[in-house]
């Protein structure tokens, strides 16, 4: 699988030529934003990076932060999930590769899939009849915990604090 995994100094120039391109102030904010996120091996939301940054005594506003990962989202450096509720969440685009992620229904887990799925061919990225080139693909799939019975899943079942039947 190739990752198109890229080094924090490629990130930071993708990031300084957006900036530059779109008329964006180049601030050392966004580039702390950038950089934490870049050792970041998960999923994670604006709060999660918020009270990280705090942790590691950057000064950093919420507002910075929820602006750069626009910015980021959009010079395709990090990708927007939306599984649940209204919250984003985001993940990098250039270290996982293509993978799934699977959606439990009931108690809103997400599972990476790192495996390989049957993705689209590089003759089908290209779609000229809608006049766009795909440049990446996310498959979700959404169902219910293996481990549900009476229709909950028993991660809900503890977040409700429900007897087992």
């Amino acid at each position: 699988m190739n990752t198109g995994e890229k080094t924090l100094a490629e990130m930071r120039e993708i990031l300084e030529t957006y900036l530059m391109k779109n008329n964006y102030r180049k601030t050392p904010e966004r580039f702390s934003i950038l950089e934490a996120i870049y050792y970041f091996n998960k999923r994670f939301d604006a709060e999660i990076l918020y009270i990280d940054m705090i942790n590691k005594k950057y000064r950093v506003s919420r507002a910075t932060i929820y602006n750069t990962l626009e910015i980021l989202v959009a010079c395709n450096l990090i990708v927007e999930l939306h599984f649940n509720k209204n919250m984003a969440e985001y993940e990098h685009a250039t270290k996982k590769g293509e993978h799934c992620h699977i959606v439990c229904l009931d108690c809103h887990e997400v599972m990476d899939i790192d495996e390989e799925f049957p993705g689209l061919s590089a003759k089908e990225k290209q779609v000229p009849r809608f006049g766009f080139e795909i440049q990446q693909q996310v498959l979700n799939i959404f169902g219910k915990c293996m481990s549900h019975a009476n229709g909950f899943c028993d991660k809900k079942r503890r977040e409700l604090k429900m007897p087992l039947m």
